[in-house]
């Protein structure tokens, strides 16, 4: 009986000792590179967690540095319209 083409073979093929060993340490390194690359995977997660909180942190130390200075440019801007030296006439 042929399938695709092939003929079946017609003596089973027994493996020897060293072709186990081979596919053994075949399957061993396919492993490793497994659990070698979901290792990776977790060490990405946890470096991003890291760029993340970084930059919250570079966010929050900007706003308490320039929020005086751009509290005083909105007072001066609402003092500026108030004093009339504007064509714009509103409430601050």
């Amino acid at each position: 009986m042929r399938f695709f083409g092939l003929a079946p073979r017609t003596t089973p093929r027994h493996s020897t000792s060293k072709e186990n060993l081979v596919m053994v340490d075949y399957f061993r390194i396919l492993l490793n590179a497994r659990l070698a690359k979901m290792e990776e995977r977790g060490a990405s997660a946890v470096e991003y967690g890291l760029l993340i909180a970084g930059i919250a942190a570079l966010i929050v130390v900007a706003v308490f540095a320039l929020g005086p200075v751009v509290k005083e440019a909105f007072s001066d801007t609402c003092a500026s319209i108030k004093s009339g030296n504007s064509n714009i006439s509103s409430n601050c």
